[in-house]
């Protein structure tokens, strides 16, 4: 089986992987609390929260309580200026005080205790990898419980791998290596790239540790990271578009689209996130699947775009001189002119909302 899309699991919390992570935070949603509390029964397998929302009352105390599994993150998105600098949705930073040690605090004081559900993330370190390990270690020092999710840094900007070759044996003591999205690389493919070099040096040290991708969390990108070596995927997207039209319509368009024009705008929302959910763990089960058994075909037939995503990470592969590769690119259906993410969604008539999706 290839080491790009085997199941891995997180022994300290019980899952497997592929996992998809819906994330919840106050920046870009001030109103995030009401938006969990209108979520809750529909967020049950697994979710992220953000210490600092949780600190600052802007996320509910019984946070942990919400999902079988609950990924726990620094805070750093939240108060950082440049968190995702390429983002056009994010706004200003939280100017409330949150440091390091209000992080460890917390953890402590609030994570502890938990024996089963949590996966706790580094807080975030701009240094040398092996002074960032030095730090993550001492930040997960309080919670022995808890998974723990290393967030790697670059050293230098736009050079977040060049030390892990020889740092991967120090990565051992961490249950989860993290990244994120943007800073694996500025086009899709070097991140793909930065995916593959990253599973192969960790394959290297003898390391079969679940990759998780900060702030991925839109299916076609999923797909094509965790055929590049990834396992873990979060995001705020799924608040943001409906993830199962075409490009990812607004809530504006979904309205149309979905039958819903007499519905006020808050309703759009909520059917718009349920549905969203469910796309997640469709997703989610379909990689599952071709975890286990391989099946390109299944895969296309349950995901419109996997044979694109495919195609994203063979290429990415062939440029790295490998000659494992999950698809052929000559393949019937992906010559360039069949390559628009258009064609895999073809035009369907959307039902209307039922009754339950917008209650």
């Amino acid at each position: 089986m290839s080491a790009e899309r085997r199941r891995r699991v997180i022994a300290k919390v019980g899952v497997e992987t592929p996992l998809l992570l819906p994330s919840f935070s106050s920046r870009g949603f001030p109103g995030v609390a009401a938006i969990i509390d209108a979520l809750r029964v529909d967020v049950s397998s697994a979710c992220l929260f953000s210490a600092f929302d949780v600190a600052h009352g802007f996320a509910p105390s019984d946070f942990l309580g919400i999902a079988d599994v609950v990924c726990v993150d620094s805070g750093g998105y939240e108060t950082t200026a440049s968190a995702v600098a390429v983002d056009c949705y994010l706004p200003d930073a939280a100017q409330a005080d949150w440091t390091r040690e209000r992080y460890r605090s917390f953890l402590r004081s609030s994570v502890a205790s938990v024996i089963t559900n949590v996966i706790a993330v580094s807080y975030d370190t701009y240094a040398s990898v092996d002074e960032q390990v030095e730090q993550a270690r001492e930040d997960f020092a309080g919670i022995p419980g808890a998974a723990t999710d290393f967030l790697l840094k670059p050293e230098t900007r736009g050079d977040v791998l060049r030390s892990v070759g020889a740092l991967a044996p120090s990565l051992r003591s961490f249950d989860v290596i993290g990244i994120t999205e943007r800073e694996l690389g500025t086009s899709a493919l070097e991140r793909c790239r930065s995916l593959i070099a990253l599973r192969r040096a960790l394959q290297e040290a003898g390391l079969d540790t679940p990759i998780h991708v900060f702030g991925a969390i839109t299916p076609a990108a999923v797909t094509t990271y965790f055929l590049s070596g990834a396992d873990i995927f979060d995001g705020l997207n799924w608040l943001r578009v409906a993830l199962d039209e075409p490009w990812g319509a607004s809530s504006s368009e979904f309205a149309v689209t979905g039958g819903l024009t007499e519905l006020d705008d808050e309703g759009v929302l909520l059917v718009l996130w349920r549905r969203n959910l469910r796309a997640l763990q469709r997703v989610q089960r379909a990689l599952r699947r071709f975890s286990s058994d391989g099946d390109r075909l299944a895969l296309s037939e349950a995901l419109p775009f996997a044979a694109l995503a495919l195609a994203v990470a063979d290429e990415a592969r062939r440029q790295m001189g490998s000659a494992c590769c999950l698809s052929r690119l000559s393949a019937p259906g992906l010559s360039r002119s069949a390559t628009t993410r258009a064609e895999w969604f073809p035009a369907v008539s959307r039902p209307r909302a039922s009754h339950e999706e917008v209650a």
